[in-house]
């Protein structure tokens, strides 16, 4: 179990390397609790990561054209993403049970596309220019929060 955690560690932290040498990384990992995170600065950013289980995510993006994209399937997950730039983007989508989405974007065309199936909690918070949230939550009890400081604001929300 030790050698696992000592590679998972191992392939995350090379992941997040190219990702802040080459401004894009990718993280696919099967099924089993597993945590990935990205961490990029500079500009022209790619981050994507794809979760099948308990997992949990984070993507941190500092730079101009941030573009995130969190596809987590399974209970349990997770995904934590911030991002401070220009070109803010994230496309989440959650599927399971208790699935939890935190996003915090600064910066001016910032951009949140969301889709959550299960006991889903969505929670946005951006300040800046043109933004936009759409979430849609296809669960009974789920939660959507969004807070936006500055010009452009638009909110699309669903809940069935």
């Amino acid at each position: 179990m030790t050698k696992l955690i000592l590679l998972l560690m191992l392939c995350i932290w090379t992941a997040g390397a190219g990702a802040q040498d080459m401004g894009s990384g990718d993280i696919d990992l099967g099924s089993g609790g597993y945590a990935a995170s990205i961490s990029q600065t500079g500009s022209g950013h790619n981050a994507v990561i794809d979760q099948i289980g308990a997992s949990a995510a984070s993507v941190i993006q500092q730079g101009s054209s941030n573009t995130a994209t969190v596809r987590q399937e399974g209970g349990g997950n997770t995904a934590r993403i911030s991002q401070s730039g220009s070109g803010n983007e994230v496309l989440a989508d959650q599927s399971g049970g208790g699935n939890l989405l935190t996003v915090g974007q600064t910066g001016s065309s910032n951009r949140v596309q969301a889709t959550q199936t299960g006991g889903a909690t969505a929670t946005v918070q951006q300040t800046g220019g043109s933004n936009l949230v759409i979430v849609d939550t296809l669960v009974n009890g789920g939660a959507i929060g969004v807070t936006q400081i500055g010009s452009g604001a638009t909110v699309t929300a669903t809940q069935f």
